[in-house]
């Protein structure tokens, strides 16, 4: 592969990408919906900073239920202790809805060239491999990159930067298996649409099978790991060795994905 190539295709694909109705799709989805959720943080600043103060059974109960809704193991109470309350319920905001951004923001990569065979024009002036790294490349810049630093202005004005550092680090590792995950599907599809519509599925497969399934033999809730969000609890982990784990986590889910999907996009009849 040509990395000049590469460069060149990422840098067009990120100037289309704003330009078009996909990116600004993403980019005012996710700037209305995070405004929205960090005003109500700081319109609840204080009953939030509660939570951080000991208070008996009620706190004790309220603990519980958040981390029932949201799937915690206890890594919320230890956050909790450890650093600001709006920053610590942010980055669980940012973590879950980030599949939504990313999915808004990176579902068509290579469908539309695809599908269009669009691709044997682009490939008169580059290479197959130029192609595929440049627009996973592209997507995974234009939506990893305005939350993780939305993350960082956030842990700042939190008093947390550190923290905050980390945490936009963990958005960002996150997206990225993401992002080939979509890669993947482009390249075995060829669609947008039914890219979309099969990483949903996909997504709540797993999360049913793992979740009700569990209820019987809890062996089962290993089946969370066939899809990436599972590392979740890894990159929020107060353990720098579990978050080491989670950053290799990650890595590994993109490396597999896109390396399935450059198999299948280098066999594509154009």
């Amino acid at each position: 592969m040509r990395t000049r190539g590469a460069r060149l295709v990422l840098a067009f694909d990120l100037r289309c990408a704003l330009r078009s109705a996909r990116g600004i799709l993403f980019l005012v989805f996710y700037g209305l919906t995070t405004w929205w959720f960090l005003s109500k943080l700081a319109e609840h600043r204080e009953s939030i900073e509660a939570f951080a103060r000991p208070s008996g059974m009620k706190r004790a109960a309220a603990l519980r239920l958040v981390a029932m809704l949201i799937g915690d193991d206890g890594t919320l109470v230890r956050l909790l202790s450890a650093h600001p309350p709006i920053l610590v319920f942010y980055a669980q905001f940012a973590l879950i809805t980030l599949p939504l951004f990313v999915m808004t923001g990176a579902f068509d990569q290579t469908a539309t060239d695809l599908s269009t065979r669009h691709l044997r024009f682009l490939l008169l002036k580059t290479t197959r491999a130029s192609v595929f790294a440049g627009r996973l490349a592209g997507a995974y810049v234009l939506v990893a990159t305005p939350p993780a630093i939305v993350t960082l202005a956030w842990g700042i004005a939190s008093g947390d930067a550190a923290w905050g550092a980390r945490v936009a680090l963990a958005v960002a590792a996150l997206a990225l298996p993401l992002v080939a995950l979509l890669a993947l599907l482009n390249a075995a599809t060829a669609s947008a649409a039914i890219t979309l519509l099969a990483v949903t599925s996909w997504q709540l497969v797993v999360w049913l099978a793992s979740t009700v399934l569990a209820i019987a033999d809890e062996r089962f809730a290993s089946l969370a790991y066939l899809f990436p969000t599972a590392i979740e609890p890894m990159l929020l982990d107060p353990s720098p060795a579990r978050f080491a784990l989670g950053l290799g986590a990650a890595l590994g889910y993109a490396a597999a994905f896109a390396a399935a999907g450059w198999w299948i996009f280098r066999r594509r009849d154009v």
